[in-house]
Parts: structure tokens; sequence; C-alpha cells
């Protein structure tokens, strides 16, 4: 993926509270999707009728992508915290 570019703040753009409060709604719903998938993580007895590879495959499968939205998590904090460092409004 790209690298998250830092807005600038600034008298004619939005403000700085506005730009955190954004990237903080990402988080918030990476964090809910996040949950989502642990809350649906296939579990055993939904593959008892397969091998056992089968139903590790699928639980590895869901943690990768948990993987991705917590690495997403984690990039947006950053952004929040690069948009709170600056001056101005």
């Amino acid at each position: 993926m790209s690298h998250l570019v830092t807005p600038t703040v600034n008298l004619n753009g939005s403000s700085k509270s506005d730009l955190v409060g954004q990237v903080l709604n990402i988080m918030r719903t990476l964090e809910d999707a996040q949950q989502a998938i642990c809350h649906a993580m296939p579990h055993g007895r939904d593959f008892q009728t397969m091998d056992v590879e089968t139903c590790r495959a699928a639980r590895e499968a869901f943690c990768e992508r948990a993987k991705a939205l917590q690495a997403m998590w984690a990039e947006f904090g950053e952004l929040a915290i690069a948009i709170n460092a600056q001056g101005g409004r």
C-alpha cells in the first residue's frame, strides 16, 4: 500500500481537530471490523467433516486479515499523532 501522507494544518483547510477526528473515526471502524473478524473466527466444530489442515488454513486466513486491519490501525494512529503534533487550529 502507498504511504499515508500527513496533511498540513492551515487556515484554508480543515481544522486540526476535524482532521484528527476523521482519522480517529477510521481507527474506531477498523477496531470494529477486527472484532467482527475475531468473533467470526472459524471453529473446529464447523469443519468436523474436513481434515485438521483445512480448519487451520481457514483460521490462518482470518488471522491474516485481522493482522492487516491492525497494521492499518497503527498507520492511522501514526497519522493522527503527526496531524496533532502540528501547530495551528
